[in-house]
């Protein structure tokens, strides 16, 4: 008869082992797929962000203030959803803005706020 101590030992570092190797082979420790034979190309990228505009985006830079809709607005660095609804509630109720200085006005725009946008936006053509 075997030794019942024995067998106990022996299931419990199988047990042991199974869990250890599927915990470690089940992780996710954060690496990325690669699709094998993707399509690769020669021409650059080209990424567009708020000081390097492309001529056919949306968000063009200036923006028109006094024409802007909520979305091109928060293109705007520092202007969120609340502030871009802000500024067109602001032009809704007061009409154009005359001058951009008159963008400080508008509850949320401080001075600090107004000088990171103003090279960025315009209040006509």
């Amino acid at each position: 008869m075997k030794n019942p101590r024995f067998c106990i030992l022996t299931l419990l570092t199988v047990s042991i082992c199974a869990f250890l190797l599927g915990f470690f082979l089940g992780r996710q420790t954060g690496t990325v797929q690669l699709q094998i034979g993707a399509e690769v190309t020669q021409h650059p990228v080209r990424i567009s962000s708020p000081s390097a505009p492309t001529e056919n985006s949306e968000n063009s830079f200036p923006i028109n203030v006094n024409i802007s809709t909520a979305q091109q607005l928060t293109a705007l660095p520092g202007i969120g959803d609340v502030l871009a609804d802000r500024i067109i509630t602001y032009r809704e109720q007061y009409g154009d803005f005359i001058s951009l200085e008159e963008l400080m006005d508008v509850p949320g725009i401080s001075q600090k706020r107004f000088d990171a946008i103003k090279d960025l936006i315009t209040i006509g053509g």
